[in-house]
């Protein structure tokens, strides 16, 4: 028996240390655990929230002026948990949009008048900005009313605002408010109607070219001709494709209402630049309307940049568009040297075009220097019925 007994011996003391070793593991595991657990909760929530330490404003901190809070310093620290976006929107470079949008109070009475005394009297330009920009704000918020934008325009009025600030606000209330400011426009005292259309409407056609076109063409032709600029330049900053359909549509080549088309191209090369509107007329359809541009955009070239714009006549080959290029160039020429006008004029190759852009030139050559305008006439091949034209005083 003792023979038997002493192989399992050993074994038992190696059982009962490992049994002595796996309780010592639990026991400690059982203190570790929380702690593990803890980070490994971290860790894994890394993928879709991140841990930050935020700063807390309290009430105290916190000042409103003219409707805007703005939070003080704070030494209270607190950590919390924010999601991704939460994250992303803090990282993105200051005035860059949000999916956040911050909520205001409408401006009250008082502080609208508050706002508009600074914007229009504080000798600190910096502050006048910032006022006025807040006023600018308030008409962005689709809480702002009818009454405020009274109470803005009666204290603007009051307090001298400048011709750009309205212009400004005018467009503003027009490109966020359109169907309020639309309605405002039978209320605007006749003196004030053109100014108000003319700041507005632009606004208008930025955000709904259709009810800015319909306004416009409920106008009557006089106020158009005066208000026709301000609607292209909003409708082109709308889309320039369907402001270059309407303007195709609005102009009447049968009657050679060259107009639209002139003044449109012109307004284009403001907003765009003469390069960039130059491609585009030579993207345009033939015919008369594309001429229209293309003549304009020189005229517009030839008055800025003369020497520029006859380098590039000379190194175009006879074509219609060539013609028009020359045409609209010596319109603007005429008026500085009428006798390189009316040279230029008679490199134009359709006979029609260049008895009229030579008869133009040459006007502006006779009240210049009647003596060698009539040289240069006897020498021209023009009819004699021309000179008539050329001298209607005489």
């Amino acid at each position: 028996m003792n023979m038997a007994a002493s192989p399992t011996t050993p074994s038992l003391k190696r059982h009962g240390l490992w049994l002595l070793f796996t309780c010592t593991a639990y026991v400690a595991g059982s203190f570790l655990r929380p702690n593990e657990a803890r980070m490994i909760d971290v860790d894994e929530s890394v993928p879709t929230e991140l841990t930050r330490t935020t700063v807390d404003a309290t009430e105290e901190n916190a000042t409103t002026v003219g409707g805007v809070t703005s939070i003080e310093d704070s030494t209270t620290v607190s950590s919390d948990k924010v999601t991704t976006s939460g994250l992303t929107s803090a990282l993105l470079p200051s005035g860059a949009p949000t999916t956040r949008q911050q909520t205001r109070r409408p401006l009250t009475k008082e502080e609208i008048s508050e706002l508009v005394h600074t914007a229009t009297k504080s000798t600190n330009p910096i502050e006048r900005r910032k006022a006025f920009d807040r006023l600018l704000q308030e008409i962005e918020s689709d809480s702002f009313t009818m009454e405020q934008a009274m109470i803005t325009r009666s204290a603007m009025g009051e307090n001298g605002a400048s011709g750009e600030q309205w212009r400004l606000f005018d467009y503003a209330w027009g490109a966020n408010h359109s169907q309020v400011a639309v309605a405002h426009v039978d209320e605007i005292p006749e003196q004030y109607r053109k100014g108000f259309l003319g700041n507005m409407l632009p606004g208008l056609a930025s955000a709904d070219s259709q009810m800015a076109i319909e306004l416009f063409e409920g106008l009557e032709p006089s106020l158009q001709g005066n208000l026709r600029k301000r609607l292209y330049e909003g409708l082109i900053d709308n889309n320039i494709d369907s402001a270059t359909d309407y303007v195709y549509n609005a102009a009447n080549p049968e009657k050679h209402d060259w107009r639209p088309m002139d003044t449109f191209a012109r307004e284009l090369a403001n907003e765009q630049g003469l390069d960039a509107t130059l491609a585009w007329a030579a993207e345009l359809p033939e015919g008369s309307l594309r001429g229209n541009a293309w003549s304009a955009l020189y005229a517009k070239w030839a008055s800025q940049e003369p020497h520029a714009a006859v380098q590039a006549i000379v190194d175009m080959p006879p074509s219609a568009d060539r013609n028009q290029a020359i045409n609209g160039f010596i319109s603007s020429l005429a008026g500085q040297d009428p006798e390189a006008a009316v040279t230029w004029a008679s490199e134009i190759s359709e006979p029609g075009m260049r008895e009229s852009a030579m008869v133009r030139a040459g006007a502006q050559f006779f009240k210049q220097d009647s003596e060698a305008a009539n040289a240069w006439f006897q020498s021209s091949d023009l009819p004699e019925t021309a000179l008539g034209k050329m001298t209607p005083g005489n």
